[in-house]
This record gives structure tokens, C-alpha cells and sequence, in this order.
């Protein structure tokens, strides 16, 4: 396999950073061809939490339309350390218009996808809220509330910004998203044309993809 069991490149000549597996990985565009012909994993379509066909996109937010405004939200997965090899701290945003079958949650381009110290990830939360503030109010910020992360949350809500921490007990990431999944797949949300791409990636390819924080922070949002 192009990478081995601990995330180093086998064939450093051709790839010599992780950007050039990851242009490379682009250039394919496909993540089950990816895990066979690069990974030499067998991975089906039944493998998939969420599949390519279900990611449905809009052209840009809804504005004084028949479905009532109701909130934005981001969902933050926290990562535990800045070491190289680390998980990603990831910020995944919405908007969130009409009620039951109107409703309609659209997710922001660009999130955050960094390794960021904890004053780092205080500021760059509180930055997200006041920067997607409508109405007067911000944005509302959900948490996974596990071990340290719970800091996050006393913090932020002492500072006045609506946050809420999410308790996911024991239940795996695979099955938190495989719970919102019907979400996509009905068309609720809907992604934007450009800028995330790394998100629909992590969503699509759950389970093959080297890293799966942006998946995680849906999963908390959703």
C-alpha cells in the first residue's frame, strides 16, 4: 500500500509530502478506487454511510423566501493534540430555514479544518459566531462534550455565547453519522457548489479517508 499502518508514504520519490498524496487522491476522484488500487483495501458500496449521489447542492442562500429563517449553528469537533499526525480541530457551519417538511439546513463553505491550540479554538469559535451573526444574534455553537471539551463549553458560555454541549455516550462515530445520514439523503441539506469539498469527501468516503474530524463536527451539528 502507497501508506502503511502508521500514515508514512512507502513511496517518498514520487509522493514526498502528504499534499502530493492528496493532489494525487484528487486527481483520482474516487475513494473506493483510491482504497483498492492505492491502499489495496477491498471496500464496497455497502461500505458507505452516505453516498456521492445523495450530496445535493444550491446555488446560494435562501433570502426572504416562503421558508422561515430560524438559526445558524456550528458543530466543533475537537482534536486532542497539534502532533503531526494528529486529528484535526473541525468547525462545520449552517443555516437552518423552515420547520418539518420545509425545512432546509445549509451548510457553509470553507470550515474550519486546522490543528489549533485550546485559546486558538476559543478564539476561532467565538470568531465563527459573532462572523455569522443575522438578526442580532450568533451563531449557536454545539460542542462534543467529552473529558476536556467540556472546558470549552463553561468557557464560551461564560463569555455569553449560546453553546451547548453534545453528549454522544458510547455511540460510535460511524453510527452518529449513519443517524443523521437520512438528513442528506432526503435532500434537507443541501451543500454549497464550492468550498467543501473536503467535506463531502470525509462524508463519502467515511471509514477510508485518513481523517474524519470535518464528518464528526456534522455529525455534533446535525
Amino acid at each position: 500500500p502507497l501508506i502503511d499502518e502508521d500514515g508514512n508514504c512507502t513511496w517518498p520519490g514520487k509522493f514526498p509530502n502528504e499534499e502530493a498524496i492528496e493532489k494525487e487522491k484528487q486527481r483520482i476522484g474516487n475513494a473506493v478506487a483510491w482504497q483498492r488500487e492505492f491502499l489495496l483495501r477491498i471496500v464496497t458500496d455497502q461500505d458507505r454511510v452516505i453516498h456521492p449521489e445523495w450530496i445535493k447542492h444550491y446555488d446560494e442562500l435562501p433570502e426572504n423566501q416562503i421558508a422561515e429563517y430560524r438559526f445558524r449553528a456550528t458543530g466543533i469537533d475537537l482534536a486532542i493534540s497539534q502532533r503531526t499526525h494528529a486529528d484535526f480541530t473541525a468547525m462545520v457551519s449552517c443555516q437552518v430555514n423552515g420547520y418539518g417538511e420545509d425545512c432546509k439546513i445549509h451548510i457553509f463553505p470553507h470550515p474550519v479544518n486546522a490543528r489549533l491550540a485550546y485559546l486558538e479554538t476559543l478564539d476561532q469559535a467565538k470568531q465563527l459566531a459573532e462572523s455569522l451573526k443575522k438578526d442580532g444574534c450568533r451563531s449557536r455553537l454545539y460542542v462534543e462534550d467529552v473529558s476536556y471539551q467540556g472546558a470549552l463549553v463553561e468557557s464560551l458560555s461564560k463569555d455569553g455565547y449560546t453553546t451547548e454541549g453534545v453528549k454522544i455516550g458510547r455511540v460510535d462515530k460511524k453510527s452518529r453519522l449513519a443517524l443523521v445520514s437520512h438528513l442528506v439523503q432526503n435532500g434537507t441539506v443541501l451543500f454549497p457548489k464550492k468550498g467543501c469539498e473536503r467535506l463531502i469527501q470525509q462524508l463519502t468516503g467515511f471509514g477510508m479517508e485518513k481523517h474524519d474530524d470535518l464528518a464528526d463536527a456534522f455529525s455534533i451539528l446535525m
